[in-house]
């Protein structure tokens, strides 16, 4: 591993020289997520989406977004277990894609992809940005901009042509941990909120990792209340608007049915429990350890550990509570991002080397890894005799 280290340092080191290397970066990093995720780009073409196993899906989840866009405050109609009748809150996606010239519907929906595309490429650019500032170090930075690279995460931006929209939420979470400006911050979680509610329980560790980047990670932090301003705030102002959408403009979403533990007790009837954590393994492959670290290491700290461990808790009990364990898992990804940055603080002054190396290290058994999202394995055509065996169920949803 240490001649691979020196021979990938030496190869990469041109790539992080000179005034534009987070542009260079980037663009690896997207390149990347593009060649190995397998977007499907027929589901933006008339006659091969009609062709498509997945069309019913595909079409009504089509057809509810370019409705949003047109009105985007109106309630859409659709039935309970479907994606597309839990959009009427997540409005910030129909929003963006009003700035998309065309009006025909596949234009639409692929303006509304490459807005997921350009969304990747500024959470690297973010990514880079906020982890060069504590470590002034661009190796390190590259490194876990790569490591985000080859796990689901990365890939959501560039795979979902069904249009989940979870990349614009990860791209305003991230901007919400590099932003000092208390306004700035405010309307990124406000915007993320709107995307996914998801973001609600990923911004829990969006405050620790600002609570731990203005004060000293070995330190009991001063002033809590100072700092969580702005995440109250948006909190606040997140459910008051919710609550006038709703009485207002007659927005609403299905609770119970098809989701919610009852969902989870629904599937693992035939669904192997192994399967489940399978899922939830590949969300953040080796990575976890860093996020079992940044919990051992966080656990003396008074406020940051109760707020952490509930963020993370919470983001897994939705995990199992919905389909898409893995895509739902994504919303924690601030938490390895903790993680990487409480590890650095901690050893860089005396084991500099050792740090890009295990972070190196992280990102080779990563990209070993195959990255499957669980529960949409219906969808490679190479395994369609294996899906039915692991869960016969499975094809008829």
């Amino acid at each position: 591993m240490d001649r691979l280290f020196v021979f990938f340092k030496n190869k990469f080191s041109p790539f992080i020289k000179g005034r534009h290397w987070r542009i260079r970066v980037s663009l690896i990093c997207v390149l990347y997520c593009i060649l190995v995720s397998m977007p499907n780009y027929g589901n933006f073409n008339t006659a091969r989406l009609k062709k498509s196993r997945s069309y019913s899906v595909l079409i009504e989840n089509y057809n509810a977004i370019n409705q949003q866009i047109d009105h985007p405050f109106n309630h859409n109609e659709a039935a309970e277990a479907t994606h597309a009748s839990k959009l009427d809150f997540r409005f910030v996606p129909a929003l963006l894609a009003k700035a998309i010239p065309a009006h025909d519907l596949l234009s639409r929906m692929l303006g509304l992809y490459v807005i997921n595309n350009i969304a990747g490429f500024i959470f690297f650019m973010c990514l880079l940005r906020l982890v060069f500032e504590y470590s002034q170090n661009r190796l390190f930075a590259a490194l876990i901009a790569m490591n985000f690279a080859v796990l689901y995460l990365g890939k959501s931006f560039f795979h979902d042509t069904l249009l989940w929209n979870d990349g614009i939420a990860f791209m305003f979470l991230a901007l919400s941990l590099s932003e000092r400006n208390y306004l700035i911050l405010f309307s990124c979680l406000l915007l993320a909120f709107f995307t996914d509610e998801r973001a609600l329980f990923g911004s829990l560790l969006a405050f620790v990792y600002q609570r731990l980047r203005n004060n000293q990670p070995e330190k009991p932090g001063k002033h809590p209340f100072y700092p969580a301003i702005p995440f109250l705030s948006a909190y606040l102002i997140y459910f008051l608007i919710r609550f006038w959408l709703k009485r207002s403009m007659g927005l609403a979403v299905p609770f119970g049915g098809d989701n919610g533990i009852s969902l989870f007790l629904r599937f693992q009837k035939g669904f192997p429990v192994w399967l489940s954590f399978a899922a939830a393994l590949l969300a953040y492959k080796s990575a976890w350890i860093m996020v079992v670290l940044s919990a051992w290491w966080l656990r003396s700290r008074k406020i940051d550990f109760p707020v952490y461990f509930f963020g993370l808790i919470s983001v897994l009990v939705i995990s199992v509570s919905v389909q898409d364990i893995t895509r739902s898992l994504a919303y924690g990804f601030i938490a390895v991002i903790i993680g990487f940055f409480l590890f650095y603080t901690k050893f860089h002054e005396t084991h500099s080397e050792r740090t890009e190396r295990a972070v190196f290290t992280i990102f080779i058994i990563n990209l070993c890894i195959p990255t499957i999202q669980i529960t949409y394995i219906r969808d490679f055509k190479v395994f369609p005799p294996l899906y039915k065996l692991i869960w016969p169920e499975l094809h008829s949803i």
